[in-house]
């Protein structure tokens, strides 16, 4: 069974924007994005790993990692201005779907994926064709409604994370037909495949696989890592 994780590497907007990607920034003492290269290289050494990053963002990136230790092999494709379009540029890149073939799909800004995370999707991918990792709702939930909100039962509910695992055949086709439609209604990976009319299998996430965004985040993250490094 052979794997490929491609890792959305960010940068939708334009350097001339000025702030640099999230992913690009350092996290004790690493890059963001080199985490999670790390992470699914330490989970399969055989794993290819593809990088999607905005166009004008490409050679930073490479400089970036080329000043890095331990920077496992990858290749570096552009993307689009939305996550579909760039999952899109990812596929394009890994060519005709190849037999007993998954794919991953990882946001880089969730560094603290952990490999037995990893496993856990190839494991469950390879028994469904498409599984996603969820957590458990925490806080309480109100649903809006026509003359103001209610209650919704938490325990109805999860929460989404990556990495989105899927057979590389079902992934490619179903986002083959993506084409001419609405993007926005697609958030994440999951909703392109059931969309087609795939069933999405779930699997355990974890709490410490946050998504890296506010600077709270970054002093989570750090924390984390320590606690991690011991």
């Amino acid at each position: 069974m052979t794997k490929t994780a491609i890792i959305l590497a960010g940068g939708t907007g334009s350097r001339a924007g000025g702030s640099v990607p999230k992913q690009f920034r350092m996290l004790n003492g690493k890059p963001i994005v080199l985490y999670s290269m790390q992470a699914f290289r330490d989970a399969d050494p055989s794993t290819r790993i593809v990088l999607v990053v905005h166009p004008e963002w490409t050679e930073l990136l490479r400089d970036l990692l080329a000043r890095q230790k331990d920077v496992p092999e990858y290749e570096l494709t552009t993307g689009g201005s939305s996550r579909v379009e760039s999952v899109m540029c990812g596929l394009r890149l890994l060519g005709a779907p190849q037999r007993d073939s998954l794919v991953a799909v990882h946001d880089a800004a969730r560094p603290l994926v952990s490999t037995e995370m990893i496993w856990r999707g190839w494991e469950m991918a390879c028994l469904s064709g498409a599984a996603v990792p969820v957590v458990p709702v925490t806080d309480s939930l109100r649903m809006l409604v026509e003359n103001g909100s209610m209650h919704a039962d938490r325990a109805n509910y999860r929460v989404v994370q990556t990495p989105q695992v899927f057979s590389h055949e079902r992934l490619a086709k179903s986002y083959s037909q993506v084409q001419g439609r609405i993007l926005s209604r697609f958030t994440d990976d999951a909703s392109v495949v059931e969309f087609f009319g795939h069933h999405v299998a779930l699997y355990e996430g974890e709490t410490e696989n946050i998504k890296v965004t506010n600077p709270m985040d970054f002093i989570v993250a750090e924390a984390l890592l320590s606690q991690r490094n011991g």
